[in-house]
Order: C-alpha cells, then structure tokens, then sequence
C-alpha cells in the first residue's frame, strides 16, 4: 500500500538571499585578524584581546560583530594574507626553533630540537584541516599558540618538566589541532592567543609577525 507523502507547510524564506545582518564564520575571521593587526599598531592591548574575541564568537548579528572594532581605525585592505605554506619538518640539534607568523598549514607537522626551545606559534596561520603538531625535544621547551576558538588537545610525555595546557572554548565547525610533545628536560605548553602570559612569547609573537625572527 503507497502512502502519500506528509505536505510540508511553505517556507517563506526558502531560496531567499541571507539577510544582510547574519554573519558567518568567515566573518567572525576577518574581524579577529582586525583584531590582531591593531594589537601590532599598539591600538589596543593585549589583556583586551580575551573579552573582544568572547564578543566576537557571541556576536549574532552584523551590528553585534561590528561593535568589536567600532573603535579601532580600518586597517588596509587586506590585512595580510597568508602567503606560504608552513614546512611540514624541521631538526635543530643546538638552538632554538621558532615558527610562525602569516603562514598556512596543509598537513601535519613534526619537529624535533635536541637542545633548545620549539615554538610554533599558529595563531595567524590559515589552518586548512585537521593537523597534528608533534614536538620532540631532549632539553627545552615546546610552545604551540592556536588562534582563539580552536578545537585542540595536549599530549604531553616528559620526565621533568610542567604541562600547561590554556585555551579557551571551540567554536563550531573549527579545525582540530591535536598537539603532541615528547621531551625529557622540559616543559610542554598549548595556548590559546588571548592567553598568552605576559613576557617573551607575546614579544616572539609581534617579532614573528613583523618578520623580525
């Protein structure tokens, strides 16, 4: 026996263009990478960056959105683009590794330092997929910085030394970054940008991105 199909009521708004004030991932994006070039030109500082990104990914319209930088002049267009794919491996065996600045990340990545600190700092990278980020250290830190919003873990093996593990809540439909850090004489690190403690790493932060390093 066929039974007909259930009637659907008419929906209105189907194959209607968006309404101007909806925002999208991409749109929170745009205003985060705002965000940061005013933090480079000493517009805004950086103990502010965790309450205007929480704006950011609560704003749900375009008025919500743009009140976050209502008062930061427009920077020019665009803000700077990633350009070059971040090296998927590296080795150092004396001195330290530092990664970062206006990068993209297209697979996963492994770096092995045997005395010195890493630091992979893909807090401006375009992230294209789900990446594992492996650091193998004998003596010295291992430092990973993710842009806020990220979905993230920390698998830290080490004989001595601390995990600190700060990051602020996922977003939806963000990439995964599983970060894995294997060493014996040192710490292993994951942070979120806007919790990134005062001192070097935010310094090693504008000096990647102003290309000083």
């Amino acid at each position: 026996m066929e039974t007909s199909p259930v009637p659907q009521p008419y929906d209105r708004g189907r194959n209607l263009p968006r309404p101007a004030s909806e925002i999208t991932d991409d749109d929170r994006h745009n205003v985060v990478r705002h965000l940061q070039h005013a933090m480079l030109q000493d517009q805004i500082e950086f103990e502010q960056l965790d309450d205007r990104f929480a704006a950011v990914y609560a704003s749900t319209s375009r008025a919500e959105l743009d009140a976050v930088i209502s008062d930061l002049p427009t920077p020019p267009p665009p803000v700077r683009a990633p350009t070059h794919p971040l090296p998927s491996a590296r080795f150092s065996l004396f001195g330290d590794t530092k990664v970062g600045g206006w990068i993209s990340v297209e697979s996963d990545l492994s770096y092995v330092t045997v005395f010195g600190d890493t630091v992979i700092d893909l807090s401006s990278a375009s992230i294209e997929c789900d990446v594992t980020v492996t650091i193998r250290s004998l003596f010295g830190d291992s430092t990973v910085i993710l842009p806020d919003g990220t979905r993230a873990s920390l698998q830290a093996i080490t004989l001595f030394g601390d995990t600190v593990d700060r990051l602020v809540p996922p977003v939806a439909d963000a990439p995964t970054v599983r970060v894995i850090c294997q060493g014996v004489f040192g710490d292993s690190k994951l942070y979120s940008l806007s919790q990134l403690p005062k001192g070097k790493f935010r310094r090693l932060w504008r000096a990647l991105r102003e290309g000083r390093v």
